[in-house]
C-alpha cells in the first residue's frame, strides 16, 4: 500500500468512527466490498448530472 504504484491517495469508507481503529488488509478489503458499489454509483450519477446527462443517455 505504500509502494510507488502511481496511486496518489487512498480513502477509507467507514461505517462508524470505531472502524478507524481496525485497519488491516482484510478489514480494508471488506470495507471496499461493502461501500464501493454505492460510492461508484453516486460518483457516476454526479458526473452525468454535471454535464446534463442521465443513465439513459449512455
Amino acid at each position: 500500500m505504500q509502494r510507488d504504484n502511481g496511486i496518489e491517495a487512498r480513502r477509507l469508507a467507514l461505517g462508524c468512527l470505531a472502524d478507524v481503529f481496525c485497519i488491516d488488509p482484510d478489514t480494508i478489503s471488506k470495507k471496499f466490498l461493502d461501500h464501493a458499489p454505492a460510492l461508484a454509483s453516486q460518483a457516476a450519477e454526479r458526473a452525468l448530472a454535471s454535464v446534463g446527462l442521465s443513465e439513459q443517455d449512455i
